[in-house]
């Protein structure tokens, strides 16, 4: 497997906080040594290297992203989250994933309550 370089990983992660810290509630925390943003306690993405995975998108908005991108499990460190939407994008393409970033936001946000 080819990693991404530590430039090109933290113009993802900023590109990314550009586009979530200022929705409500948004915090970044640093869980198992990924970027991990949550919406409340409850996280919504993970940002590792090239890789943004969407923790809480619906089974209906999955097979969307499906649809347009080749989505696999987040494998970490610590197993496979099997539930978890993972792409490789580069900051570029995040615009193009941002509705399904917010799907991810609200659903969090909505089992956070």
């Amino acid at each position: 497997m080819v990693y991404p370089s530590a430039e090109r990983s933290g113009r993802l992660s900023e590109a990314f906080e550009n586009l979530v810290l200022s929705w409500p509630n948004v915090q970044v925390d640093y869980r198992h040594g990924y970027a991990t943003y949550c919406v409340g306690t409850r996280p919504f993405a993970v940002v590792d290297g090239m890789r943004l995975a969407l923790t809480d998108l619906t089974a209906e908005s999955r097979a969307a992203l499906e649809n347009g991108w080749f989505v696999d499990p987040f494998r970490g460190e610590t197993g496979v989250m099997e539930t978890w939407s993972t792409v490789c994008i580069s900051p570029d393409e995040l615009e193009s994933l941002v509705p399904f970033v917010r799907r991810s936001y609200e659903t969090a946000r909505e089992v956070g309550r």
